[in-house]
């Protein structure tokens, strides 16, 4: 069997910038703000360093999105569905 790490729901402290910008919102509310927000042509590498360390996630994403060349998210429901979608990705690819 092999062992493969990769990034988990951690990205997903992205409610703590936005808390910290007043805007506190839970995971229900973050599955509904990316249910809203649709599927979004942009996705990040979960396990690229940039990700690893505490910090403003949504500004992370967006710095990625811009040096990758792809559309920056710019709501919060956005930034969710990038993360929820890349970590799906990421999933999919580890276990094939």
């Amino acid at each position: 069997m092999l062992l493969k790490n990769i990034t988990d729901l951690w990205l997903l402290a992205t409610q703590r910038a936005y808390a910290e910008a007043g805007c506190a919102i839970n995971f229900k509310e973050m599955a509904a703000l990316s249910k809203a927000a649709g599927p979004d042509s942009s996705l990040i590498d979960p396990n690229d360093h940039l990700f690893g360390p505490p910090g403003d996630m949504p500004a992370r994403i967006a710095e990625y999105c811009r040096d990758t060349g792809q559309p920056v998210p710019e709501l919060n429901g956005a930034v969710i569905r990038v993360i929820l979608d890349s970590l799906a990705d990421s999933y999919r690819v580890a276990v094939s």
